[in-house]
């Protein structure tokens, strides 16, 4: 959410006082993987990412979203 945030409101305020907000997420993902890697129960088995056709479908839509951000034509 903080992601989502700084991204959406960089535009309007500038990229300068948003580099922390940008790299605050970082930190929290990481402790995210961290954590569920160690998890007897994780909410998001990390051996997901080994199935090709997801990890494929996840690159590709994240790929379609970073072009539809540079042009309005989406």
């Amino acid at each position: 959410m903080l992601l989502v945030y700084a991204m959406t409101r960089a535009a309007q305020h500038g990229w300068g006082r948003r580099v922390d907000l940008l790299l605050a997420p970082r930190g929290l993902i990481a402790a995210f993987f961290a954590i569920e890697a160690r998890s007897p129960a994780p909410l998001l088995p990390l051996g997901i990412f080994r199935l090709r056709t997801l990890t494929g479908s996840n690159v590709g839509a994240l790929m379609l979203g970073g072009a539809c951000l540079r042009s309005s034509s989406c």
